[in-house]
């Protein structure tokens, strides 16, 4: 992958692959995808680089104010053979039929090491140590940690305040860095995805619906 900046047109091109362009598509006025003969993605220009594009605040304000967004540009992404893998995460599990548990790596599965050789959990936590519980050694071993023991069990399906949700299969459980920081507990409902999670899965069954 190659990333340049042209500052006169304030635009950023991110090359994924060589090859010749056959098809431009444009997503929306700052996302523009450029396609070869077979509809592989090459190259992705983001205009408008400098104010921040659309995408991520679609992305920001689809998690925050209810508006699903980020199903209008997952569907966008989709048509254009775009892998988009916050809204994949929930669609494998259900065209699978099977339990999501679990959507962040530090629940069990993660290890963070600050640049002085600290370990946590998350590194979300590695600038002022939250969750933060030792140094690099030889002795350390990773599953015995109470810590990540901890939050390898933190997920929707061991939570009672989840049980009664539509989305349990489905939510994993958002961020628990993210609960923490809102009610002081890894333990509390990650608010902003739990709604993301409820607008994915209404977003699916009619999805599935059309296609039947």
């Amino acid at each position: 992958m190659n990333i340049k900046y042209d500052k006169a047109a304030d635009a950023v091109y991110i090359l994924l692959n060589k090859g010749k362009v056959f098809k431009t598509v444009k997503i929306d006025e700052s996302l523009i995808v450029d396609k070869d003969k077979k509809g592989n993605v090459l190259g992705i220009e983001v205009l408008n680089a400098s104010a921040g594009t659309s995408f991520v605040a679609a992305i920001e304000k689809g998690l925050t104010g209810g508006i699903p967004v980020m199903v209008e540009y997952f569907e966008k992404a989709r048509e254009v053979g775009l892998y988009e893998d916050r809204m994949m995460r929930k669609v494998r599990a259900m065209s699978r039929g099977v339990l999501h548990p679990f959507d962040c790596r530090a629940t069990g599965a993660q290890l963070a090491i600050s640049p002085d050789g600290s370990l946590g959990i998350c590194h979300e936590g590695v600038g002022c140590k939250n969750f933060f519980f030792g140094k690099v050694s030889r002795d350390f071993v990773f599953a015995d940690e109470p810590l990540i023991q901890e939050w390898g069990r933190r997920s929707p399906l061991t939570m009672p305040q989840c049980f009664g949700c539509p989305s349990l299969g489905l939510c994993g459980g958002g961020c628990a860095y993210s609960a923490y920081l809102r009610h002081g507990t890894i333990w509390a409902v990650d608010d902003k995805f739990c709604k993301h999670s409820l607008t994915v899965l209404e977003w699916l069954i009619w999805d599935t619906y059309s296609r039947m």
